[in-house]
């Protein structure tokens, strides 16, 4: 991308900006063949089959984020981008669904954000429509965690899902039953 420097406003008083993500959607890398751009927002997947979005819906107790955090080393630019789900609990279902993820590399994720604003992960950014390319630096994988804590704080299940790439994400307009019905 060529260097360009565009102002940025700040938001007018009083307009509500709660940070957090309160759902995802997620797939494989692999299952996406096409993603289309229109003005630069994702507005459809091509699928190798339909049904292959998965949900979830996770704790909404304030925990739930997804962070870009932009460094340097040396000259060379980069993105972590990590985002963390909590699931209040352990069942044998858990466990299994944990189990599973842990071998999963490139996923794509679609993070909701409380303000509507929708953010897919797990990719390089778009600037026109075609094959996804996976996160440069490191794949995006999800990283569970079972932890029971002690008897003073609850027992839950816990997903991070961590990749590193050149550039911050793209965002989509898809609904959430339109991105179920891919």
């Amino acid at each position: 991308m060529a260097c360009e420097v565009v102002g940025i406003g700040a938001v007018g008083d009083c307009v509500p900006n709660e940070g957090g993500i309160i759902k995802s959607f997620a797939t494989k890398l692999s299952n996406i063949t096409t993603v289309t751009l229109t003005t630069g927002v994702i507005s459809n997947f091509t699928m190798t089959s339909t049904g292959l979005w998965e949900e979830f819906i996770y704790d909404l107790d304030a925990t739930a984020n997804f962070n870009q955090v932009g460094s340097i080393n040396n000259n060379r630019f980069s993105v972590e981008q990590t985002a963390f789900l909590k699931f209040k609990g352990i069942s044998q279902a858990y466990i299994a669904a944990a189990n599973s993820a842990k071998d999963c590399c490139d996923t794509v994720w679609i993070h909701v954000l409380s303000n509507g604003v929708r953010l897919v992960q797990g990719f390089e950014f778009l600037t026109a429509t075609g094959a996804p390319q996976r996160t440069i630096n490191r794949e995006t994988r999800i990283v569970p965690t079972i932890n029971t804590d002690t008897s003073a704080n609850e027992a839950r299940t816990e997903y991070t899902i961590a990749g590193n790439a050149n550039t911050f994400t793209n965002t989509t307009t898809l609904t959430d039953a339109a991105i179920l019905a891919l």
